[in-house]
């Protein structure tokens, strides 16, 4: 006997242009999966980039405002020699509780009233602040003998003044750029010490308040380091303007990243060398020196 099968119309395979057919619309709908996946990656890579730039300047920029807003700060202890103005605890001149540089400074261990720029092509902004540091406008800590008191830029008690009779702790800082982070060196260090990494420049402008009354209340101009000595006393810089550099810990971008730079008023956008694919941004911000308006020179 013999068993004969037939195939139904709805039993029949795929023909091999189908099977074809099938594999590249997977294919086109793996490869849009995949792209969306790198796609996403990237994105992500970016936001994770973007947010540590944005930490480290808003760090570096409460630390720099933190102590240039203080600047000029000192109790007023009775009536100078002159009769026109209050005698500072700390005893600084006016002129000398702030000083900055387009270069860096020529010798760091100077006082802020003895401190001159550097002339070293290449160098960054500095900015050299001064004040009478206390329990409210400072960090504290308690030094070896056991008082709490106040602490410079990197965290180390300072030490006690006396001077007429009136003692006072003075806090003075310089901050500067060295290996791509931001530097101060305080007035109990040998050396300065890093506090926020991947900082690429310091670009600072000083607002500088009128010669003459009614002026010499508020900016009338925004000026460099060099310019503003030329003006004259350091007295009459009412505000400082600080715009940071800020560079991703890691190379994200596909091509080296246009950025908006420190300069407004620059034509076209900067952008890194090649092959430097990391992220670049400004950060700007000003700072008014409450304690220095309309002292006069």
């Amino acid at each position: 006997m013999h068993c004969k099968y037939s195939t139904s119309p709805g039993q029949r395979g795929f023909t091999l242009i189908e099977l074809m057919i099938a594999m590249v619309i997977g294919l086109v709908v793996m490869g849009a999966v995949f792209a969306a996946y790198l796609a996403s990656a990237n994105s992500t890579r970016s936001g994770r980039a973007v947010a540590q730039m944005t930490e480290d300047a808003t760090v570096a920029i409460n630390i720099l405002r933190s102590h240039v807003a203080e600047g000029g700060y000192s109790r007023p202890v009775g009536p100078a020699a002159s009769g026109t103005l209050l005698a500072r605890a700390a005893g600084t001149a006016p002129g000398s509780w702030l000083f900055g540089c387009d270069l860096d400074f020529a010798d760091t261990t100077k006082p802020i009233d003895q401190l001159t720029c550097g002339t070293v092509a290449g160098g960054h902004n500095t900015v050299a602040v001064a004040y009478e540091a206390n329990l409210k406008n400072s960090v504290t800590t308690v030094n070896a003998a056991g008082e709490t008191v106040p602490t410079d830029c990197l965290g180390a008690a300072l030490t006690k003044t006396t001077s007429g009779g009136i003692d006072y702790y003075l806090s003075y800082s310089q901050f500067y750029l060295s290996n791509n982070a931001l530097y101060c060196r305080g007035p109990g260090s040998t050396t300065g010490q890093p506090l926020v990494e991947n900082i690429q420049d310091m670009q600072i402008t000083y607002g500088v308040g009128g010669a003459a009354s009614p002026d010499t209340t508020r900016v009338v101009t925004y000026k460099d380091a060099a310019d503003v000595a030329a003006l004259g006393p350091w007295s009459r810089v009412l505000s400082v303007r600080v715009c940071l550099i800020l560079r991703s810990e890691d190379a994200v971008a596909e091509a080296p990243d246009r950025y908006q730079g420190c300069d407004p008023f620059a034509v076209g956008d900067a952008r890194p060398a090649a092959p430097d694919k990391h992220l670049y941004r400004a950060f700007t911000t000003t700072i008014v020196l409450h304690n220095r308006m309309g002292v006069p020179a």
